[in-house]
Parts: C-alpha cells; sequence; structure tokens
C-alpha cells in the first residue's frame, strides 16, 4: 500500500490549520499583506520542522505568533510614522450578494463559503470559529492595538483561539504565572476601554441599512438620531488622499461630517459587504474601491464607533 509522504501530510496539516494561522497573525499585525507574509513564513518554517509533530495546531501558532512579533518589530517605525489615525486593514469575511436597500438582507441569500483573495481562506464556514465575528471586529482589533505586540498576542492566543496557559507560555518564553499576568492585565486594558457589542448580526445589519439610507437622504437630524451622543469616527487615509486626521466627535459633528462626505461624493457606488465578520459598507468610484464604512452598534441601536477607510493601499485587496 503507498504511504503518504511527510512533505504531503505537512501540507495536509497546514492547510487544515491555515484560517487559524491566518487570522491570528491578522489580529496581532492589522494588515492583510502583512498576515499573509506571516502565513508564508510560517508554512517555510513548517515544512522544514521535525516531520513527527504531536501537536501540529499548537506548533504551527507557536511558529505563526513568533513570526508575527519579529514582523511587528521591524515595521515599528512605519507604524510611528504613519500620517493620521491607523486602522486595522478592512478584512472581508464574507460577500453580501446585495445592492442597498432598506429591507433586511436575507440569510438564506448568502453563500456558504467564499475564499479569500491570495489566502485560499474559506470563510462564513458554521465550523470556522476562528473567523467569528468577534475574533477580528475592527471595535475590538482598535483597541488591541493599545496593547503591546507581546500582550496582544497572549489575548488573542487564551481569550480568542482558546490555547492553554502552559502552550501560551512556550510560545513567548515565559513563565506560566507571568503568562497569566499578561493576559490579566490585557483584559483590564480592554475592558476598560472597549464598548461590547452585543447587538444580533441581523440588529446590526438592520442599523447598517438605516445608516445608508440615512446618509444619503440628507437629513441632518435623522442621521444624529441614529448616532450615539459620544459617537466617535476614525478616518485612516494615510495621508495619500483628503481625510480628517483627528478623530470627529458627537453625534451632530460626525452626521454634518458624513453628510459633506456624501455630498462630494454623489458619483461614488456605495454597496453592502461583509467585513470583519459584519454588515458593512464599501464605496467604489470607477470600478475602484475608495472607501470602507464599519460601524459598531450599542444595544439601544445607536451607532457609537464609525471607522471609515480611505488609503487606496489598505484597500488593494478588495
Amino acid at each position: 500500500m503507498h504511504q503518504a509522504s511527510p512533505r504531503v501530510d505537512k501540507d495536509a496539516l497546514f492547510t487544515e490549520h491555515r484560517s487559524l494561522i491566518f487570522s491570528l497573525a491578522y489580529n496581532i499585525v492589522g494588515t492583510v499583506a502583512d498576515a499573509e507574509d506571516v502565513t508564508q513564513n510560517t508554512y517555510l518554517s513548517w515544512v522544514s520542522a521535525p516531520d513527527v509533530i504531536n501537536n501540529p495546531r499548537s506548533y504551527l501558532a507557536k511558529i505563526a505568533t513568533n513570526q508575527a512579533l519579529n514582523l511587528m518589530r521591524s515595521i515599528r517605525n512605519r507604524r510611528e510614522t504613519y500620517i493620521g489615525p491607523w486602522l486595522p486593514d478592512p478584512l472581508p469575511t464574507n460577500w453580501v450578494p446585495c445592492q442597498p436597500s432598506h429591507t433586511t438582507v436575507p440569510s438564506d441569500d448568502l453563500p456558504h463559503t467564499m475564499v479569500f483573495p491570495a489566502t485560499g481562506l474559506s470563510a462564513y464556514n458554521p465550523e470556522d470559529s476562528v473567523l467569528a465575528a468577534e475574533s477580528v471586529s475592527t471595535a475590538l482589533l482598535v483597541v488591541l492595538q493599545k496593547l503591546s505586540p507581546r500582550d496582544r498576542a497572549v489575548f488573542l492566543l487564551h481569550d480568542v483561539f482558546d490555547f492553554d496557559y502552559a502552550t501560551i507560555a512556550e510560545t513567548i518564553g515565559q513563565s506560566q504565572p507571568t503568562t497569566r499576568q499578561i493576559i490579566h492585565r490585557a483584559r483590564r486594558q480592554i475592558q476598560s476601554s472597549h464598548t461590547n457589542f452585543t447587538v444580533s448580526p441581523e440588529e446590526h445589519s438592520a442599523v447598517v441599512q438605516r445608516f445608508l439610507h440615512t446618509t444619503q437622504s440628507g437629513d441632518v437630524q435623522s442621521l444624529v438620531s441614529l448616532l450615539a451622543p459620544e459617537v466617535v469616527l476614525i478616518t485612516d487615509s494615510g495621508g495619500q488622499v483628503s481625510a480628517a486626521r483627528r478623530p470627529v466627535i458627537g453625534a451632530n459633528n460626525v452626521a454634518r461630517f458624513l453628510l459633506g462626505i456624501a455630498n462630494k461624493n454623489q458619483d461614488s457606488i456605495p454597496e453592502f459587504t461583509e467585513l470583519n465578520g459584519l454588515l458593512s459598507l464599501l464605496v467604489r468610484k470607477d470600478d475602484v474601491v475608495t472607501a470602507t464604512f464599519q460601524v459598531g452598534t450599542a444595544e439601544n441601536g445607536r451607532i457609537t464607533r464609525i471607522f471609515v477607510t480611505r488609503n487606496p493601499s489598505r484597500l488593494s485587496h478588495l
């Protein structure tokens, strides 16, 4: 009987865990291109690893984590000199095959799977828990950026990807008590600055559709009523296009800012898509993606956070 070679077995195991590797890398580094580099480098390290590995999932996560942390050290200067606010790349986690409307998007119309460009990752798979909305939500990723890369990785490994303390301690080269302290510290910092968006995906989708309709209507008061009084809008342009370089705060300020954008871009076409696990807006002009809008919705149905990505280099993968 023909026996598969170790290389074939390794390829199969890597494919099995590839979504975990990419998702872990993306959550640490925050960009699709860098996460793809980490995934590729993880594969190269994996194929040269010993043929017999007791726990491939933990082994691959350790490689990916250290590859991501090494990359974060090498790009630190790039982040520090970035012009204006920096946001994680919008990550496509599903395709929503509909155009803007004012009705709820039927869940039966959603495809069961899609493929990420250049990554081969399968998304919208009920069994693929690492790509659940909260694990890659933009709101959480923005807060995670306030942690050091190491603390961010430790939090993700334990609280999002469910690795045990012993595995994480070995991954980062620390004792288990130190690892526990890192996780507790990270949780406190996240809880103090992260709004828990507990609305259902259906409720969130309805808010996003009202958001688009209200913005297109040009009615300031209707838009203000959809926004929380303390709403914050953050735009990432990297200095490559005209955009607010500081957060816009407050319902009235944000509403007038959004209506100004809509008025200046009447030839652009918005469409619904799923980014980072939640229904979002993608804007095209001449078939080129020029912006994405992702919102955080509180329990009362009001929008508390709006994340706008306009940097062309951060949209090229969409």
